[in-house]
């Protein structure tokens, strides 16, 4: 089947006795067509490889992932021995460079993924606060609103009382015979109006009712 011969340069060869042989055999046209992917493949990863050198073992050039790195692994997996010294570092080489693209993208990814929580969690927080102070404004507000109502309830009795004096008949006269008593009440009256007033300016949104009623005590 397999015969001894010369090349023209007079080295030694074997050779099939004739092709017809193989299309009969077909185990070993399994082979021969095997054989001939790997030398292809290896002629493809050595012309990279020797690219990489030539062009100063630049990083990019290694073998990248994907078809390329899986067809140098192959190689070093199946046929190691048939690849020579620079071929097997090339590949080598691209693999490391690979691990550590992978080790970047998910270092990369968990960064984002800190990022987002952080994002989120500071809006969480700026939302708290916001929501906080918008209770304590509310808070605030409802504690003016009922000062204020207080205020303009005890000026409004005040002043009920003090008409309600003026009619009545000898009123003029006891208002005269106490003007300490009605004179400090009346101060009263003009110091809760005040503050009524200082309220109603320090918080603009307050009830337009409860304004009004202030602006009616000022005239």
């Amino acid at each position: 089947l397999l015969v001894s011969d010369r090349t023209s340069k007079g080295e030694s060869m074997v050779r099939v006795v004739h092709e017809a042989l193989l299309r009969r055999w077909p185990r070993l046209e399994k082979i021969l067509a095997e054989d001939r992917d790997f030398l292809r493949l290896r002629a493809r990863v050595g012309e990279e490889a020797v690219r990489w050198q030539t062009e100063g073992r630049l990083p990019e050039l290694l073998l990248q992932p994907g078809k390329p790195l899986a067809e140098g692994e192959f190689l070093l997996a199946r046929r190691s021995d048939e690849l020579d010294a620079a071929m097997s570092e090339y590949i080598l080489l691209s693999r490391r460079n690979a691990t550590r693209a992978r080790r970047r993208r998910r270092m990369a990814l968990a960064m984002m993924a800190l990022l987002a929580l952080g994002t989120v969690a500071g809006l969480a927080l700026w939302n708290a606060a916001e929501q906080r102070r918008a209770s304590e404004e509310l808070q605030r507000r409802t504690q003016a609103e009922e000062a204020v109502r207080i205020s303009v309830a005890q000026i409004d009795k005040s002043r009920q009382e003090l008409q309600a004096l003026l009619k009545k008949p000898g009123g003029v006269f006891e208002l005269l015979n106490h003007p300490d008593t009605w004179q400090s009440r009346i101060q009263v009256m003009k110091q809760l109006l005040q503050s009524a007033e200082d309220r109603v300016k320090a918080e603009p949104g307050l009830n337009p009712g409860l304004i009004e009623s202030v602006n009616h005590l000022q005239n």
